[in-house]
């Protein structure tokens, strides 16, 4: 016989495996209706999947939703792993590389990538959306350029 935590981890894997869209309640449903329940685990599983149409049919029909946040906990693990290779330890241009971690880096992606996006295209929007980096800000405040000296 099944208890409402048995039935709130199957609605939990429910939302991870298929994600958060209009018809997830009657999808949830359909999918628990078999279940021989005792009538207050029967009553439970009406709130549950009350709770779900109520979330769910705020979303526009057409989409999906991730229902946990997996996705990005691993995004950031494997950052945090490629961000250990950089000696400086911020977040700059190095969270360009959160997308690469999304798809299988081809050939002919790679070289798409490489005639359609331009390094200053890059770097422009690195400086007006990040700014400058904190490595940048130190030698500012450390090495000012006073105008009156010539470099050698």
């Amino acid at each position: 016989m099944l208890n409402r935590c048995a039935l709130v981890l199957q609605a939990n894997q429910y939302l991870k495996h298929h994600g958060l869209n209009y018809h997830s309640h009657s999808h949830f449903a359909e999918a628990t209706a078999d279940m021989a329940l005792a009538p207050d685990i029967e009553a439970f599983r009406a709130k549950v999947i009350a709770v779900i149409e109520q979330e769910a049919t705020q979303l526009p029909p057409e989409q999906t939703w991730l229902a946990t946040s997996d996705v990005i906990e691993s995004l950031f693990g494997k950052y945090k792993l490629f961000s250990q290779r950089s000696p400086l330890k911020e977040v700059g241009l190095m969270i360009l590389t959160l997308p690469l971690c999304t798809v299988d880096l081809t050939t002919a992606l790679i070289k798409q990538a490489l005639e359609t996006v331009r390094g200053i295209d890059v770097a422009t929007w690195a400086q007006q959306t990040l700014g400058p980096s904190m490595f940048a800000q130190r030698r500012a405040v450390l090495n000012p350029k006073t105008g009156d000296t010539e470099v050698a």
